[in-house]
């Protein structure tokens, strides 16, 4: 249970702050983000940042809804590397 409540406040966290990326272009949210680099590339990791926040609160619901199942352990790590890879090459794109 702790696990699936930690999936949802994790994935709250990167969902909020994936949304104020995107849509209020708060680009100083990302860690060594300078505009040399661009928009497309923030909008990228904005668009990350809401897609890994929204499927980790969803582990994490069903985590809670089908307790005593590993779903949103496998879940977290399979995302979490997923975002880690995809996270490394938006920042190989601008030579980062």
């Amino acid at each position: 249970m702790f696990l699936s409540l930690f999936d949802l406040v994790f994935g709250a966290f990167f969902l909020v702050s994936g949304v104020r990326i995107v849509f209020f272009k708060n680009f100083s949210l990302i860690n060594n983000y300078s505009p040399d680099k661009g928009s497309a590339y923030a909008l990228r990791a904005g668009w990350l940042n809401l897609a890994f926040g929204a499927l980790t609160a969803v582990g994490g619901i069903l985590g809670l809804l089908f307790p005593n199942r590993s779903i949103e352990l496998y879940l977290l790590a399979i995302l979490l590397g997923l975002y880690l890879v995809l996270s490394a090459l938006n920042d190989k794109s601008v030579g980062g």
